[in-house]
């Protein structure tokens, strides 16, 4: 079976109700469409100074040199080669709408738009926000007599991929098809990668198993792998990973990443760490993907000791946390099954490294650092980065209620009833209960009634 045929069986076998959706008429069908009326292309003849300009913006979009690239293209005549060129830098910018912009202000001028340049302003647009723009000029060059190749699919699938549309997909498939086109690599890498944005992980397994023996590289395995890891699927994430060696696929940095965040589960956290080890036997050096995901799959169980560790090694190796890390390590902390003083210790190092990195903290953060510090009987220090937390954010109604509940335990009445003053929209009942049990807790009985007795607003 060809591949081309074997995606076909497969969208109809394995996904039909994605298939019968995708075979109706589609969004992107009826999109304003994005070319310039019916102008009369002809041919220009390409001054001199415009081809080496076009020969330099060339040299320039190679370099990423982008904006020099687009500098460049407005400082002399026009020429359908610096056209293109000007497209790809703005595609390299990621400025899709500029792109088009460009593509229009060709075809105004009387250029012939290529093959190329349709394909560049295709890619151009393969974005989550502009797609339908995407497809729509893919329909264009029908219109224009012109007929899209491999590449130009594969570049409208992109347009699919990033932005979700799985299901559009796979009628650019079947036009392929109908057009006598054999999907390729990418274009198998991409069906596999749109379906598992889509949460499609079967899909994504099946279209693997459908490509030829050789044909799946580290990207198809990473793209899978992905799919499992969003489906919950972590020992055949595992299994996978096994296959791509045993069939001498090398793996990559990006295929380990895949394959450690899908062992983030309370079973497999160990093959997660034995993974980032492998992956430094093998060679190549952990990123701060890697260890950002061997860190989460700890924190799921509450491994903080392991966590720290890692940002320890991290450091070791010149690797820079980011604030994931931090907030990963923080929750670990929280997750910790036995709270100790070195665990609380922990979260407090944790908030300096951050502030002295200048990474921020999040709400979320600094209230996650507040259960962690309270689980292990340290109270103080929880309202103490509470009033940490003010200085920076605004505080929601949880982490209000996180630090009454550190004053009730702790007794910190006065705390207690500060914070009822100072955020009484976020204390409801709940916590003025816990206000006065933080009376209670240091005797001041008066108090506590005096606070049971006012409503929440």
């Amino acid at each position: 079976m060809t591949n081309a045929c074997a995606i076909l069986v497969l969208a109809l076998a394995g996904c039909a109700d994605a298939w019968s959706s995708a075979t109706r008429p589609c969004a992107w069908r009826g999109h304003t469409a994005v070319r310039v009326g019916a102008v009369r292309c002809t041919e220009h003849a390409a001054p001199a100074g415009a081809k080496q300009r076009a020969r330099r913006m060339r040299e320039l979009n190679s370099e990423k040199r982008w904006g020099e690239a687009l500098a460049l293209f407005e400082e002399g005549d026009e020429d359908a080669s610096c056209y293109l060129q000007a497209i790809r830098a703005h595609s390299g910018r990621g400025d899709g709408p500029q792109a088009l912009a460009t593509l229009q202000r060709m075809q105004s001028n009387g250029f012939n738009a290529t093959l190329e340049v349709y394909t560049a302003t295709i890619r151009a647009c393969a974005t989550a926000l502009h797609w339908p723009i995407a497809l729509s000029l893919l329909a264009d060059m029908s219109s224009d007599g012109i007929v899209a190749d491999t590449a130009c699919y594969n570049a409208a699938l992109s347009a699919c991929d990033r932005s979700g549309q799985w299901e559009e997909a796979l009628p650019l498939v079947q036009q392929m098809q109908d057009e006598g086109l054999r999907p390729d690599r990418v274009t198998l890498n991409t069906l596999i990668s749109a379906a598992s944005r889509a949460g499609q992980w079967q899909v994504s397994l099946r279209l693997l198993e459908s490509m030829d023996e050789g044909l799946p590289d580290a990207y198809t395995y990473a793209s899978a792998l992905a799919a499992c890891e969003r489906g919950g699927q972590p020992k055949r994430a595992l299994a996978l990973f096994q296959q791509m060696q045993a069939r001498g696929v090398a793996p990559t940095v990006v295929t380990y990443n895949a394959a450690i965040r899908a062992c983030a589960s309370e079973s497999l956290w160990p093959v997660a760490l034995s993974l980032l080890a492998d992956m430094q036997s093998d060679g190549l050096v952990p990123d701060v993907r890697s260890y950002n995901a061997a860190m989460v799959a700890c924190e799921r169980v509450g491994e903080w000791e392991e966590v720290d560790a890692l940002l320890r090694e991290m450091s070791d190796s010149n690797v820079a946390p980011t604030d994931v890390s931090f907030h990963t390590a923080l929750s670990a902390c929280r997750r910790a099954k036995r709270p100790t003083r070195a665990s609380t210790r922990a979260v407090v190092r944790y908030l300096q490294c951050m502030r002295a990195q200048r990474l921020k903290c999040s709400v979320i953060g600094y209230t996650t650092a507040m259960n962690a510090l309270s689980r292990g009987g340290c109270f103080r220090a929880a309202v103490a980065v509470f009033e940490r937390m003010a200085t920076e954010h605004t505080p929601d109604g949880r982490a209000v209620y996180t630090a009454l509940r550190a004053c009730a335990d702790g007794g910190l009445w006065r705390a207690a009833l500060g914070l009822i003053e100072r955020y009484p929209h976020c204390v409801d009942q709940k916590g003025f209960a816990l206000a006065a049990l933080a009376c209670d807790h240091a005797g001041q009985s008066a108090e506590a009634e005096r606070v049971r007795g006012r409503s929440a607003p």
